[in-house]
C-alpha cells in the first residue's frame, strides 16, 4: 500500500493520539471516547450514528451529560432521536435525564417524541417526575406511536404514576375498535401494572 504525503501525517497525527490516550487516566480515556461518539452521532451516515448510540448506551452513566446537551439539538432532529435512544438504554442510571427527556416529549418530531417516551419507560420508577408530561402525550397527541410509548412508560413506572389512571382509563374510552389493539393493550397493561403493584406496596406494609 502506498501513501502520499498527507497519508503519512494522518498515520503520524493517529499514532500521537494513541500514545497520548494510552497515558491517560480511565477516567479522561471515558470522556475522550465520550466526545468521539458524540461527534458520530452527527454523522449523516446512519449506520454511523446507529453505532454511536449503542456505544454511549453501553458507556453508561458517564455519557449522561453529553446526551443531555446532545438531545437539545436544534439543528438535526436526528441527533436528539438517537441520544434518546441511548438515554433508553443506560436505563435507572439515566435518572438525571429525566428533566430533558419530558421536554423532548414535546419535541417537532414525532420520532423524537416517541423516543423520549420509551426512554422514560426504560429508566422507570426514577422517572416518576415526567409523568405529569406522560399524561400530557397520553391525552393530547395525534400520533398514535407517542401515544402508545407514553401508555408503556406509565406502566413501567408503576405505581408512581397513580395520578395517571383517570387518564388512562379515558384513554381506553376514547378508543375506536379501529384505532388500535395494540395501544388498548399497552393501556390495559399499565393501568394493571399501576393498581397491582401500588396495592402489593400497601399489603407489604401491614405483612409482618
Amino acid at each position: 500500500m502506498k501513501l502520499d504525503k498527507k497519508g503519512f501525517v494522518r498515520m503520524e497525527g493517529v499514532l500521537i493520539l494513541t500514545l497520548l490516550i494510552s497515558g491517560c487516566s480511565e477516567e479522561q480515556k471515558i470522556k475522550w471516547e465520550v466526545n468521539k461518539q458524540i461527534r458520530r452521532i452527527k454523522s449523516k451516515n446512519v449506520e454511523v450514528r446507529v453505532d454511536a448510540a449503542e456505544a454511549l448506551g453501553q458507556i453508561g452513566p458517564a455519557a449522561i451529560m453529553a446526551l443531555i446537551q446532545a438531545l437539545k439539538d436544534k439543528g438535526d432532529r436526528s441527533v436528539r432521536y438517537w441520544s434518546a435512544k441511548a438515554l433508553g438504554q443506560i436505563g435507572p442510571k439515566a435518572k438525571a435525564a429525566v428533566p430533558a427527556l419530558a421536554q423532548a416529549l414535546k419535541d417537532e418530531d414525532e420520532w423524537v417524541r416517541a423516543n423520549a417516551a420509551e426512554a422514560l419507560g426504560r429508566i422507570g420508577p426514577e422517572a416518576k417526575a415526567a409523568v405529569p408530561a406522560l399524561i400530557q402525550a397520553l391525552k393530547n397527541e395525534d400520533v398514535l406511536r407517542v401515544r402508545w410509548g407514553a401508555a408503556e412508560a406509565l406502566g413501567q413506572i408503576g405505581p408512581a404514576a397513580k395520578q395517571a389512571v383517570p387518564a388512562l382509563a379515558q384513554a381506553l374510552k376514547d378508543i375506536e375498535d379501529s384505532y388500535s389493539p395494540y395501544f388498548r393493550e399497552s393501556a390495559v397493561e399499565a393501568l394493571e401494572k399501576i393498581n397491582i403493584e401500588a396495592e402489593a406496596t400497601e399489603d407489604a406494609k401491614f405483612d409482618f
